[in-house]
């Protein structure tokens, strides 16, 4: 079956039930609330036209009353689709899964090549550090950078 056809079905589901939900709660207007909610939030992302205020599912009773805690959802935010149905996850190869968990295998990134500057400071920077350092190996006061300037000079040579 293609996707489009299952997303339908799904769709016109959630529809039914929510405008049986609607119907319990409020009668026939309910029922048509219920079922146009259920086609708009079928889709994959909603974008909320008017601020609105959201309460639990299983205390859909309480509407006029008061809910455990309610949600402000304010007037162009979002509401996507954050779990794939199972369909959809069974559609997805196994790349595709171990990617959206992030389990994949993270290639390294290839280390660059040193250029031929890097290479000449590193070695004059090794032969000239037995100068600037103490018997205990410390460096003296002011050795280091001393070190640095005096292999940077004799690496541009």
């Amino acid at each position: 079956m293609s996707k489009r056809v299952e997303r339908a079905q799904s769709k016109a589901i959630l529809s039914s039930s929510l405008a049986a939900t609607g119907a319990a709660v409020a009668g026939p207007v309910g029922a048509g609330v219920g079922a146009v909610t259920g086609l708009i939030i079928g889709d994959r992302e909603l974008v909320f036209p008017i601020d609105m205020i959201a309460i639990p599912a299983y205390q859909a009773y309480m509407i006029s009353g008061n809910p455990s805690f309610q949600i402000f959802i304010k007037e162009g935010e979002v509401l996507a689709q954050v779990q794939l149905t199972d369909a959809e996850e069974a559609e997805l190869s196994v790349e595709q899964v171990l990617d959206r968990a992030n389990l994949s295998t993270t290639k390294e990134k290839p280390k660059r090549k040193k250029t031929k500057y890097q290479r000449a400071y590193k070695k004059a920077f090794d032969s000239l550090k037995p100068d600037y350092v103490k018997a205990n190996g410390q460096w003296k006061k002011g050795g280091f950078k001393r070190c640095v300037k005096a292999a940077h000079k004799k690496a541009k040579e």
